[in-house]
C-alpha cells in the first residue's frame, strides 16, 4: 500500500506548473547560487569529455536567480548575453555576479565554486558586501556537499544552505536504495533485481555468472534488457544488452572492467511510449514538499537523453505527481532537501493500457529545472505587463558554429524570444559557445510547435541555415 500524503505535500496550483520560483521566495532571503557539477558522481570523468562543462552548469543559475540573488561563476559571463538576459528581465544585475579567483594546482573536487569563494578572500569580502547585513541568506548548491555548507558558515549572515544533508543525498544517490523504497511505498518499478558483485576481482566468477543469468531473464520478456549501477552520471554506468549470449558475454565484460560500482540493477527495458520527468522541492524550513514541475524527456533513438519538452503529454501524470510527492516525503525525513528530479517511464501494457514505472531519481537540478524556472519568471513577466504569455517550451543543448554570443545572437535574429508573442528562443547558458554547444528553450503556443522550432534549431537553424540544410 502506498504511503498517505501528509498535509504539508503541495502540489503547483495546475498539474506540473512551473513553481520553483515561488518555493524559493517563501524561504525569505537572498539566494548564493552555487551550481557546481564536481560533487556529482562520476562526473570527472564526464568533465573530461565535454568541454566547458563546469563553466555551463554554473552559468544556468542565471535562469533562476532572481533581481536580489547573487551567483557564483566558473568564469566571467559574456557581456551579450547579460544584456540580453537583462532585456527579458531574467537574472540578476551583473555587479551581483561573482567569479572566484580559479584554483591554481588544485584536485578537481577543490575547483568547486564553493572551495575557491571560500579561498578568495577578495570573492568572500565582496559576497558579503553584496549580501550587506541582513540574516536570512541562503546558498542553493546544484548538488549537496561539505563545502557548501562551509561556504554558508563563511558568509555568516545565519546563512543556510537549501540542499540538505550531504549524506542524505549520497543515500539518495544509490539507485538500490531508492528502488527499495519505492517498493515499500507501493511506487511501481519496472521488473528487475539487484546484483552485487565481490569487490576483488579474483572473486567475482560467481556474481559474474548470477549478472549474466539475470540480463537473459530479464532480455527475454521485452527482448532487451538494462543494467544501471548503483551511482552513475550522464549514462556512465548504463548498458542495454538483448537475450543474445554475444551481447550478454560483452555486457558483462564490459562490466566487471569497471570498479567504480559494486551493485547494479538489471531490470527489463520496457518500450517507452514518453518519460516524464516530475520535479519536487523539499522546504528545508519545514520539510514542505511541492512539486514544482513536470516534463517530458527528449529521447534519441539509443535511449540517450537530449533535452525536456513541456507541457507533458503522459496519460499516467496525475499518478506520477503523486508518486514524486510521496517519495520526496520520505527522503524529507531522511534529511533531504532542496530540488529533486524523477524520471519516469510510461508504457502500454499487452492491453494497451498506459502504466507507468519510476526508472530514477536525480537528488538535486537537472537539465530540465533551468527551462522551468525561466517559464516561471517569463510568464510572471509576461503577466504583469498583460502580454501574451508562453504556453509550451522544449529546451537543451544544441550544437552552433558560433565563437561568441554576439555572433550567436546574429545566427538566430528573428528567433529571439520577443514579448509581443510570448514565443521565441531563449539561450540559458552561454559559456560553452566557444566549444560550439548552447543551451536553449525554445518558448511556444503549443508543446507540438515548440519541439518542432526546437527540432529545427538543432538540424541546422542555429547552424546559420535552414532546417532543410539550405
Amino acid at each position: 500500500m502506498g504511503a498517505e500524503l501528509r498535509p504539508d505535500v503541495q502540489s503547483a496550483p495546475a498539474l506540473g506548473a512551473p513553481a520553483l520560483g515561488a518555493c524559493h521566495a517563501r524561504l525569505g532571503g537572498p539566494i548564493v547560487f552555487a551550481h557546481c557539477v564536481t560533487a556529482m558522481p562520476q562526473i570527472e570523468a564526464v568533465c573530461a569529455a565535454v568541454p566547458g562543462l563546469q563553466a555551463y552548469a554554473a552559468e544556468r543559475a542565471l535562469a533562476v536567480a532572481g533581481a536580489d540573488d547573487v551567483v557564483l561563476l566558473a568564469q566571467p559571463p559574456d557581456a551579450a548575453f547579460l544584456d540580453l538576459l537583462a532585456q527579458w528581465g531574467l537574472g540578476p544585475p551583473r555587479e551581483r555576479i561573482v567569479v572566484p579567483a580559479p584554483p591554481a594546482g588544485r584536485s578537481f573536487a577543490e575547483s568547486a565554486l564553493a572551495v575557491r569563494a571560500r579561498a578568495d578572500a577578495p570573492a568572500l569580502r565582496r559576497l558579503g558586501e553584496l549580501l550587506g547585513p541582513r540574516v536570512g541568506v541562503w546558498v542553493d548548491a546544484l548538488h549537496a556537499e561539505a563545502a557548501d555548507q562551509a561556504l554558508a558558515e563563511g558568509l555568516g549572515h545565519a546563512a543556510r544552505t537549501v540542499a540538505g544533508d550531504p549524506s542524505a543525498t549520497y543515500r539518495a544517490d544509490r539507485k538500490q536504495l531508492i528502488r527499495a523504497s519505492a517498493i515499500e511505498l507501493g511506487v511501481p518499478v519496472a521488473p528487475g533485481t539487484v546484483i552485487e558483485l565481490a569487490q576483488g576481482a579474483g572473486d567475482r566468477r560467481a556474481d559474474a555468472t548470477a549478472l549474466a543469468a539475470a540480463i537473459r531473464r530479464f532480455a527475454r520478456r521485452t527482448g532487451r534488457a538494462i543494467v544501471r549501477g548503483s551511482v552513475g552520471s550522464s549514462g556512465t554506468s548504463l548498458w542495454v544488452s538483448g537475450a543474445a549470449e554475444a551481447e550478454v558475454e560483452k555486457t558483462v565484460a564490459d562490466i566487471l572492467r569497471r570498479e567504480d560500482n559494486q551493485v547494479y540493477l538489471v531490470d527489463e527495458l520496457l518500450d517507452v511510449a514518453v518519460s516524464p520527468n516530475v520535479q519536487t522541492f523539499i522546504d528545508p524550513v519545514d520539510r514542505c514538499v511541492t512539486c514544482i514541475g513536470i516534463t517530458d524527456q527528449l529521447l534519441d533513438q539509443a535511449g540517450a537523453h537530449f533535452g525536456n519538452v513541456y507541457p507533458s503529454c503522459a496519460e499516467t501524470a496525475p499518478r506520477l505527481v503523486e508518486h514524486a510527492l510521496c517519495l520526496s516525503q520520505r527522503l524529507a525525513d531522511q534529511g533531504l532537501t532542496g530540488v529533486i528530479g524523477f524520471d519516469f517511464v510510461e508504457y502500454a501494457d499487452f492491453g494497451g493500457r498506459r502504466r507507468a514505472v519510476l526508472a530514477e531519481i536525480n537528488p538535486r537540478y537537472n537539465s530540465a529545472s533551468y527551462p522551468l524556472a525561466l517559464m516561471e519568471r517569463l510568464t510572471m513577466r509576461q503577466r504583469a505587463f498583460g502580454r501574451p504569455e508562453p504556453a509550451a517550451f522544449a529546451a537543451g543543448r544544441i550544437a552552433t558554429p558560433a565563437r561568441s554570443f554576439t555572433e550567436l545572437r546574429t545566427l538566430l535574429g528573428g528567433r529571439l524570444f520577443d514579448p509581443r508573442t510570448g514565443t521565441g528562443v531563449v539561450p540559458f547558458h552561454a559559456a560553452a559557445v566557444g566549444n560550439g554547444v548552447v543551451g536553449v528553450a525554445v518558448f511556444a503556443r503549443t508543446r507540438e510547435q515548440a519541439a518542432r522550432d526546437f527540432a529545427a534549431l538543432a538540424a541546422g537553424a542555429c547552424q546559420g541555415r535552414d532546417s532543410d540544410g539550405r
